[in-house]
Formats: structure tokens, C-alpha cells, sequence
């Protein structure tokens, strides 16, 4: 007789991963123009004209020209998270409850499918 081989076990069913655009209920939502998603360099230097994408590279710029600046420190308090809602009203994303966790997030989503 031949020896019994066991009975191989099923793998575990797999996660699913949740659908993008899910956030916290408690989020703060923020709805940002078109323009704005697809603004580059929006921060410019008044002394050499040079923009960037970031206001904390602006000040770290301005360094540079021996210029006033001030990094901004988070607050001690709780900070809210925040989520950022497609400002195309067909889009899925357009609705809060399927904002999208971040701004580089929102801006890929909108160049990419709008």
C-alpha cells in the first residue's frame, strides 16, 4: 500500500486592498483649483526671479542672498490630516468620501486622468 501523502492546505485567501480614496471620516478636506494642481515653481524669489515648487525651498533660497527667512514649525498642537478632493466633478475622487491621502497623490491623479 502506498504510503499517504497529506493533503497540501489552501494558501490564505488574499487581502484586499482597499479602494484609493478612502480617508479618515475626521480629515480635513481641501479642494484646490485646477491651476493650482498643475502650477509649478509658484514660489518665486523677488531677488533673482527663481521659482520653486516648495516654499520651504524658497527660504532656504533666500539664504543665499543673505535675505530674512523662517522655516515654519509644525504646531505643538494636534494636526489634522488632510485630504485633497479632484476638482473634476465627474471624477470619482470629486466626492469627500473619496478625497484622495495626499497632495503629489491628488496632482497625478488630475495631470494623468483629466
Amino acid at each position: 500500500m502506498p504510503p499517504l501523502s497529506p493533503t497540501p492546505t489552501p494558501p490564505p485567501p488574499k487581502k484586499k486592498r482597499s479602494l484609493p480614496g478612502m480617508p479618515d471620516p475626521n480629515a480635513e478636506v481641501i479642494a484646490l483649483s485646477p491651476k493650482t494642481l498643475l502650477t509649478t515653481n509658484r514660489f518665486i524669489c523677488e531677488i533673482c526671479n527663481k521659482g520653486f515648487q516648495r516654499e520651504q525651498n524658497l527660504q532656504l533660497h533666500r539664504r543665499g542672498h543673505n535675505m530674512p527667512w523662517k522655516l515654519r514649525q509644525r504646531a505643538s498642537e494636534e494636526i489634522r490630516k488632510k485630504v485633497y478632493v479632484c476638482p473634476e466633478p465627474s471624477c470619482v475622487h470629486h466626492n469627500p468620501s473619496r478625497a484622495l491621502g495626499d497632495l503629489t497623490g491628488v496632482k497625478k491623479h488630475f495631470s494623468r486622468k483629466h
